[in-house]
């Protein structure tokens, strides 16, 4: 399961890679400084929509971001699709029902569908156990393709 070290210490040191400023990723990302900062020291996760962006600015996989993978490439990704798509699909591509799904990775039916909805987005703590459920990375799940 994701662990909020993992994520704040490797986007330290992408950071440190990368000559960045809290502040400078936060204007770069048009977020608030104190939100990158309450990152760094641990305090917050960031939704999957920022997640996605912060491994887009830094080029690299939301695999990597999260300390899931140490393979650090530098590559560009397509946007992702809204998760809503993408969540929608994920069952199918796996061989599995909606239902089956739900079972499989204990995933309460209501949530699911309000995912599909639009009306919610998961937590990255859920991306990361879909992910390992499913054997495959945070970005196929994300709808995330290298260009």
């Amino acid at each position: 399961m994701f662990i909020l070290s993992n994520f704040y210490e490797t986007l330290r040191e992408l950071m440190i890679i990368n000559n960045k400023t809290a502040k400078a990723v936060a204007t770069d990302l048009g977020v608030q400084t104190s939100t990158v900062t309450r990152y760094l020291r641990g305090e917050h996760a960031p939704g999957i929509d920022i997640l996605v962006m912060i491994a887009d600015y830094f080029k690299c996989s939301t695999d990597y971001l999260l300390g899931l993978t140490e393979n650090y490439e530098v590559r560009e990704y397509s946007p992702c699709p809204p998760f809503s798509e993408r969540i929608a699909k994920i069952p199918g591509e796996n061989g599995m029902t909606a239902y089956r799904f739900c079972r499989e990775l204990d995933i309460q039916d209501g949530a699911y569908f309000a995912w599909k909805r639009g009306a919610r987005t998961p937590n990255v703590d859920s991306i990361v156990k879909i992910a390992e459920t499913l054997k495959c990375s945070t970005d196929y799940i994300l709808g995330r393709k290298p260009l």
